[in-house]
């Protein structure tokens, strides 16, 4: 008997038997870690941010920030499995600032409404309370209104919010966009 050939085969099962155990490892969790490197014109991304949205719509979206052109999104932060639509933003240092009045009203609005989320993220540390907003994406664009809604129902993952609103295209766009519980009442008018 070959005790060299034995040992050898000893050695390929118990290899195969930790790489099952590690794999087995992470199926408690159904994401997925994701980490790469973002380019642009051959040099890496500075600052930005990547996306990772389902490609049927079904499903929550995941993402994070790209800091030096790596990104990784891991455990809580993970990706669920399937086919995606990735959408990456590079943010370039220009040194150049931009009043707020030069921007659109929608563009404004949103730019405050991520301002709030911050606020209210920092707060949510001491004393959790429940974020309002009254109406935020009325003057959104087709194209950022459904991206700012998504970005609303990430925050409503880790604070509760309520969102008011009397357009019912803007309930529409909501429920499109994220699991929302619309709550219908009555008109303030008062019929005679």
């Amino acid at each position: 008997m070959n005790f060299g050939k034995l040992r050898l085969g000893c050695y390929c099962a118990a290899g195969v038997l930790l790489v099952c155990l590690a794999a087995c490892l992470g199926c408690g969790t159904s994401l997925a870690t994701v980490e790469g490197t973002v380019t642009f014109d051959g040099k890496p991304v500075e600052s930005g941010s990547i996306v990772f949205e389902p490609a049927d719509g079904a499903g929550p979206s995941a993402g994070g920030q790209i800091q030096n052109g790596k990104y990784k999104l891991a455990g809580e932060a993970g990706v669920m499995p399937g086919k995606k639509v990735v959408r990456i933003t590079a943010i370039r240092s220009t040194g150049r600032q931009v009043d707020a009045a030069s921007l659109s009203r929608g563009t404004v609005e949103q730019l405050y409404l991520c301002l709030r989320f911050s606020l209210a993220e920092q707060l949510a540390t001491t004393s959790p309370l429940p974020l309002l907003l009254d109406d935020i994406l009325v003057n959104s664009d087709p194209g950022r209104g459904p991206r700012m809604a998504r970005t609303i129902g990430q925050v409503a993952e880790r604070q509760q919010v309520f969102m008011f609103t009397c357009h019912p295209w803007v309930v529409n766009m909501l429920t499109n966009e994220i699991p929302a519980h619309v709550i219908d009442l009555p008109s303030s008018r008062a019929s005679a």
